[in-house]
């Protein structure tokens, strides 16, 4: 076998096991749920432009986007939660594949939406971890 085939089938391989937990139609919870909402909601508040195929949209345009995107999945029961939401939909285009960005007030460089995303994440889950203190 050529090194190239075993290459392939290993890729192929990994994306099965990786897409696994999506493949056995997972349900988001409540709470996933409620986390992808607040982000959707600290999108559309924020100063961010968000870059989509090379075209900048305003943060609502942005947040519209992202939320069919979120309904679609939700039906289909392809999250089980926000960081799902992250990975499968908040990252890049289902259709062209391209990754999506993310420029800030008066950033001069964007930034990979994955990386705002999880960013703002990570401070709902510490501000509910403060709140509950």
């Amino acid at each position: 076998m050529r090194l190239q085939q075993i290459f392939s089938r290993v890729a192929i391989f990994a994306v099965m096991i990786a897409s696994a937990p999506i493949a056995f139609g997972a349900e988001i919870s409540v709470a996933g749920k409620a986390e992808v909402e607040q982000l959707l909601s600290r999108l559309a508040a924020s100063d961010c432009q968000f870059n989509r195929n090379g075209s900048w949209y305003s943060p609502a345009e942005a947040r519209d986007h992202l939320n069919r995107k979120f309904q679609y999945a939700v039906d289909k029961k392809l999250l089980s939660s926000a960081d799902d939401f992250i990975s499968v939909i908040g990252t890049n285009s289902s259709s062209s594949g391209t990754a999506y960005a993310v420029k800030c007030g008066n950033a001069t460089a964007a930034r990979p939406s994955a990386e705002w995303l999880s960013a703002e994440l990570r401070k709902l889950r510490a501000n509910k971890i403060a709140i509950a203190k």
